[in-house]
C-alpha cells in the first residue's frame, strides 16, 4: 500500500485531498495539522486508512517524522497573510527539505493571491527568497510543476 502525507489536512483543501485519495485504491493516508482535536471531528468517520498526526511545518523535524514511509507529500497548508513574511518561507523550505531527504514526490497546492498588488508592496524579501528557492537551491526535480509555470 503506497502512503501519502497531507500538511495541512485540517484545511479546506487539505480535507478534501484526504477524502479524495482514501477514494483511491491501496493508499494510505497520514492527515498531519497542528490540532489534532479538529482532526479527529473531521476525519473520525473514516476508515483505518488514515493516521491523525499532530504536527507543525514550522519545526523540520515534525515533517519528516510525519513523512516516514511515505510516496507522496502534499502541502495544503495556508496561514495568514499577515504571517507570510515571517513564517512562509520558513514552512517551504522545511517542506521541500523533507520531500528532498526522504525522496518524496511533492505536490503543492498553496495559491497565491494577486491581491492588488499588495503582497509585492508588502512582502518583497518573501517573494525574492521564494524565487530564489524555486530556481536555485531546490532545483532537484520534485518541483516540475514550478518550472512549467514559468
Amino acid at each position: 500500500m503506497k502512503k501519502a502525507v497531507i500538511l495541512g489536512a485540517s484545511g479546506g483543501m487539505g480535507y478534501n485531498l484526504v477524502h479524495e485519495l482514501l477514494n483511491r485504491e491501496n493508499i494510505e493516508v497520514v492527515a498531519v495539522a497542528r490540532n489534532t482535536e479538529k482532526m479527529k471531528k473531521m476525519f473520525h468517520r473514516l476508515n483505518d486508512r488514515v493516521s491523525i498526526v499532530a504536527g507543525d511545518a514550522l519545526h523540520r523535524s515534525s515533517i519528516l517524522q510525519a513523512c516516514e514511509g511515505a510516496e507522496w507529500i502534499f502541502h495544503a497548508i495556508n496561514i495568514p497573510y499577515p504571517q507570510w513574511e515571517r513564517d512562509l518561507l520558513i514552512i517551504m523550505e522545511n517542506v521541500l527539505a523533507a520531500a528532498k531527504k526522504k525522496k518524496l514526490s511533492l505536490l503543492s497546492l498553496i495559491i497565491f493571491m494577486h491581491m492588488d498588488g499588495q503582497m509585492e508592496k508588502q512582502c518583497p524579501r518573501l517573494i525574492r527568497k521564494i524565487l530564489i528557492l524555486k530556481k536555485e537551491k531546490y532545483d532537484c526535480g520534485l518541483l516540475k510543476w514550478w518550472k512549467r509555470a514559468e
